[in-house]
């Protein structure tokens, strides 16, 4: 029978000691363990941390390279700037030369619509509408009775839906002499003076645009030798001269 008067086992004393083995064995050899498991995590968190460090550094390197690449240099930059120039030196009087030529061609496709609307009235009253600024049938004579004649050829008959007014006129500066309604201007009679000089080329009438070089050169002491202020496409395409279309042709043609 035991004695129950022994006293009791110590509940801390380990159950899995060996016999000889020192009781704290057990513990010293679990703790060298677990200090080395921690050591080698440690060296892992260590090598992971330097690990995304040098990846960031190799993310920031190759941005500041792509970002030097999308740059560019003063010379670049002067180089686009030249080219741009030498194409717009090319370009813009090429562009203003165009324009020029469409006005031109503005310009003699309403002198054309005139000079239909003109022999359409002559097929009706067997005559040319008359020059009421050059004198004929009592006109007051100077540029204020150049309106009268478009009247005659729009009302009560419109042999022209509507009035053209010259495109050079309008395009003209400020300082310019211009007819009133920038009209194309009529020389009708041919006993009038100013058509005096074209009757070798059987000239009935002559309507007048400005020209290129938005100025009347057709008139005044220039009636004498008038082909020689008509304006010709060959002396450049804004040479001097005026644009003009009679019943024989057109000048230029």
């Amino acid at each position: 029978m035991e004695n129950s008067d022994a006293p009791p086992q110590s509940r801390s004393q380990p159950i899995f000691v060996a016999p000889g083995m020192d009781e704290k064995a057990p513990w010293q050899s679990i703790q060298g363990m677990l200090s080395k498991v921690f050591k080698v995590a440690g060296k892992g968190f260590v090598r992971c941390g330097a690990g995304r460090s040098q990846e960031r550094h190799r993310i920031m390197e190759r941005a500041n390279v792509r970002k030097q690449g999308n740059a560019f240099t003063l010379i670049e930059l002067l180089i686009v700037v030249a080219i741009i120039a030498i194409l717009a030196a090319i370009a813009v009087p090429n562009f203003l030369e165009a324009q020029t030529r469409s006005k031109i061609s503005r310009c003699k496709s309403d002198l054309r619509s005139l000079a239909t609307a003109w022999e359409t009235y002559r097929m009706d009253y067997n005559r040319y509408p008359p020059d009421f600024d050059g004198g004929e049938y009592g006109g007051t004579g100077g540029y204020s009775g150049e309106w009268r004649t478009y009247i005659v050829v729009t009302t009560p008959i419109a042999y022209i839906s509507s009035v053209p007014k010259d495109i050079f006129q309008q395009s003209a500066p400020p300082s310019t002499v211009k007819k009133p309604g920038m009209l194309f201007e009529y020389w009708g009679t041919l006993n009038n003076i100013r058509l005096q000089a074209w009757q070798q080329t059987n000239t009935m009438y002559l309507i007048i645009g400005y020209g290129p070089d938005q100025d009347h050169d057709l008139s005044g002491a220039n009636i004498a030798a008038p082909f020689n202020y008509m304006y010709d496409p060959t002396n450049g395409t804004k040479s001097n001269g005026d644009i003009a279309r009679s019943n024989a042709r057109s000048y230029p043609e």
